[in-house]
């Protein structure tokens, strides 16, 4: 099983993957954690990332793609993955679905949490990382908004989107997902 899940920072992308991997074993590939990794490591990609997301900026699409690219030919997500923060933009959907076809797999759904603005505000300011002061984060929101929505069209064009709501607790939120794979 091949998803992507879809939605603002602080939707509760992560809590879920992390659920999906625990019911069905599949890997979670957070494209956040691996640049947060990348810069607290100081690699090369570390170095050149850190100013983006210094300012709530995304990581230019080469960057991120090169990353996912690289963490799908691994062997635990050749059964399958959840996508979390990939793809954002058209040409990240279009270096995906390359990079699928060629190794002969497909997206099977794109989950999009849905949480109202004001909610997403307090849950952010709440995580207390480095990287989510009020600025940024009214930066990456609005970036966010910007660049996913033609995103979210082009899946639901697809059928492959289902939207999801992303209030209640985490259990609420997780039987609405597993319901929505069925």
């Amino acid at each position: 099983m091949n998803l992507i899940l879809f939605g603002e920072p602080g939707v509760g992308k992560g809590t879920q993957a992390k659920n999906l991997w625990k019911k069905f074993g599949i890997p979670h590939v957070a494209t956040g954690d691996i640049l947060r990794k990348a810069i607290s490591e100081e690699t090369s990609l570390g170095k050149e990332v850190a100013p983006y997301l210094k300012v709530g900026k995304l990581a230019p699409d080469t960057l991120v793609s090169g990353l996912v690219v690289e963490r799908l030919d691994a062997e635990d997500c050749q059964a399958g993955f959840v996508l979390d923060g990939y793809p954002r933009t058209l040409p990240q959907v279009e270096t995906l679905e390359a990079i699928l076809k060629e190794k002969g797999k497909k997206i099977d759904k794109v989950i999009s949490f849905e949480v109202p603005l004001e909610i997403l505000l307090k849950r952010i300011m709440s995580r207390g990382r480095a990287d989510d002061n009020a600025e940024t984060v009214k930066t990456r929101l609005v970036d966010y908004k910007n660049l996913t929505e033609q995103v979210k069209d082009y899946y639901a064009s697809r059928k492959l989107l289902v939207a999801i709501d992303g209030l209640g607790t985490t259990e609420e939120v997780f039987e609405r997902t597993l319901a929505s794979l069925s």
